[in-house]
């Protein structure tokens, strides 16, 4: 018996002493009394581990009497005694055994008692949460119940910031809802809202978009359909008229406080809708969402939904560009935080401002905003914003060029994504390989680049792009010029769908651009068609520099390549000095650097020339660059 016992503790699928471990398993629980047979399926109804007080609750059962049936388990060694008044199956194959033995009609009934005898208890009192007394409500056929206490746990598990938690939840809610019925609109619309915000906080953009337009239809707030552009623009339209008026008159403001509750449960929808077409650079709907929200929390009681309202404001008239409105949304978000503070609100702001500095080389400024807004989110334990942080804070170090520290960022971001945020994870993989690329290391570049593909498909336009360029640009370096065209020309063809609202693609623009232009100009690839992809692809870059004035040194730069390559060297010249003096003025030594090397090929031998060598060489050796790699022609 003993050797038994050792052979099911290990729990192995080689023979055993005697059997099978299924006849084991069986021999073992056939054993048993029928009395003990009956106390131990109730028990497999609680899971492995088990309480005396509870089960004898389950089976309207003196404890005296039930421990006589136990004392027969552990005899028979189903069962052991783990402290006082609490018990185990030895495995958990017996306690799976026992449980399937039960019909059922029995397991509902038995799930049902489970249910009642542990909701008597404090929750944490036996070691049951929210979600196992949901799930025996629901096996016990308490529909009603089961919607309460996975509500619940939907609600303790946002606290956790657990999104794979969150999202499992309500998604269970909303399915349990379907076969009660009568459930309220506005309570389904909350559930439905926040499955779609776990969903978007995990990275799962296309998803998280249906449960929060869902939850926008269920509170009668509909978003117009992204298919019938003609619909969406009337209605961008309207939204930007009625904003206009709220500028204008104040009157406009805070006129329905008494609908506040709805109205601010569709900006909260609204607002996710609006980040999730960031991510996925839709621009036409997210800038709808960005005024619809706008509008409507301005209609509602001073709250922290109308600080990201305005956040949001001043992040989509920063790529607008429009550096006056931005200004002007970025103050009213700063008094309205005022009225009413909210620290998860503040990391937003904080968050979106760093960003928006960023784009305009304000590098100390919004490494402090950034910053702050890191240090609150820790405080908070919200793990997205952090993540989404991490991965701002290498966007700056990368752009002016401090690549240690950008990579440093990128380990940290992946060592908090891994498993939790596909998003979050390929940031980090394509934030290394770059670095990894200027340093000369295109091998293990495009090893980073590869990591990202399996979650690519999921997620948005800019991660594409951005995987693809870098891709593109690895092969440029390795001599693989086919598979170069190949990855540049699928990120073009996501460039050309849509503007890109996204300023962490910038490089990957410019890598895209410049791999374009080296194919448009090399004897073994040049064609007309590929001085048509090059010139769609410079195009594209400009336009980026217009949204963010830290794209003009790349832009400048490939321009002034460009121009070299075609014979135009006066053209060239000026596209590369005015690179550089932008650099310069950027503080973006890397692209400094980059500029002095393409005027350096440029000039004839000289003083002059010899001095952008000079500099381009200190430079390089600063940033621990290689050159081969940076060397633009």
């Amino acid at each position: 018996m003993k050797r038994d016992a050792k052979a099911l503790a290990e729990g192995g699928e080689t023979p055993l002493v005697r059997g099978s471990l299924a006849e084991l398993v069986s021999r073992r629980l056939e054993a048993l009394s029928h009395g003990a047979q009956g106390v131990m399926r109730a028990a497999a109804v609680l899971g492995r581990d088990f309480r005396l007080d509870v089960l004898a609750a389950m089976l309207d059962a003196d404890e005296p009497t039930l421990l006589a049936s136990l004392r027969e388990a552990e005899e028979r060694q189903v069962a052991e005694s783990v402290d006082s008044g609490s018990f185990r199956f030895v495995h958990d194959k017996l306690r799976e055994a026992a449980y399937a033995a039960m019909s059922a009609e029995e397991a509902k009934v038995m799930h049902g008692r489970a249910a009642n005898a542990l909701e008597a208890r404090p929750l944490g009192d036996t070691g049951t949460s929210a979600a196992d007394l949901a799930r025996h409500f629901e096996r016990g056929g308490n529909l009603v119940k089961a919607l309460e206490y996975f509500e619940r746990a939907g609600d303790e598990s946002i606290a956790k910031s657990a999104e794979k938690e969150i999202a499992a939840f309500f998604r269970e809610a909303l399915q349990i809802a379907e076969r009660v019925g009568g459930v309220a609109a506005e309570r389904r619309a909350r559930w439905e809202r926040e499955l779609g915000s776990a969903l978007h906080d995990s990275g799962e953009l296309v998803e998280c978009r249906h449960h929060l337009e869902r939850s926008l239809h269920l509170l009668g707030l509909p978003m117009p359909s992204p298919t019938k552009p003609a619909r969406l623009g009337a209605a961008l339209a309207m939204n930007f008229c009625q904003q206009t008026a709220h500028r204008l008159s104040n009157r406009w403001l805070h006129r329905d406080a008494e609908q506040s509750q709805t109205i601010l449960d569709a900006v909260r929808a609204l607002d996710r809708i609006q980040q999730a077409c960031f991510y996925t650079g839709d621009a036409l709907p997210m800038m709808y969402a960005c005024l619809r929200m706008l509008n409507l929390a301005e209609s509602a009681r001073p709250s922290p939904e109308l600080t990201i309202a305005y956040t949001n404001a001043h992040a989509v008239a920063g790529v607008l560009p429009s550096p006056r409105l931005a200004e002007i949304y970025r103050r009213r978000a700063l008094e309205n935080m005022a009225l009413a503070p909210d620290a998860v609100a503040e990391t937003y702001f904080l968050t979106l401002s760093g960003v928006y500095l960023t784009g305009l080389g304000s590098w100390d400024l919004a490494l402090t905003t950034l910053s702050r807004g890191l240090e609150l989110a820790e405080r908070l334990d919200f793990a997205r914003r952090i993540r989404e942080i991490f991965g701002a804070l290498g966007v700056v170090h990368f752009c002016r060029g401090d690549f240690a520290a950008a990579r440093r960022q990128a380990d940290a971001q992946q060592a908090v994504a891994v498993q939790k945020d596909p998003q979050a994870f390929c940031w980090a993989l394509l934030s290394r390989a770059q670095v990894l690329l200027l340093e000369g290391r295109a091998e293990a570049g495009l090893g980073e680049v590869l990591g990202t593909t399996q979650f690519l498909a999921r997620l948005g336009r800019p991660e594409r792009i951005w995987a693809d360029s870098v891709q593109a640009a690895a092969h440029v370096q390795l001599g693989e010029l086919r598979l170069a065209d190949e990855a540049s020309r699928r990120a073009l063809g996501e460039i050309e769908i849509a503007p890109t609202v996204s300023h962490y693609t910038i490089d990957a623009y410019r890598a895209c651009a410049e791999v374009r232009v080296r194919l448009a100009h090399e004897p073994s690839t040049s064609s007309p068609e590929m001085l048509r992809l090059a010139d769609k692809a410079c195009r594209a870059l400009a336009k980026l520099a217009g949204v963010f004035p830290i794209a003009a040194p790349r832009s400048l730069l490939v321009e002034g390549v460009r121009s070299f390559k075609m014979g135009r060297r006066k053209r060239a010249l000026h596209s590369i000095e005015k690179s550089l003096a932008a650099a310069a003025g950027l503080g973006m030594r890397y692209d400094s650097a980059r500029a002095h090397l393409a005027l350096a090929r440029i000039l004839t031998p000289g003083e002059e020339r010899a001095l952008h060598e000079r500099a381009a060489d200190s430079l390089l050796r600063e940033l621990g660059a290689d050159p081969v790699s940076a060397a633009p022609l």
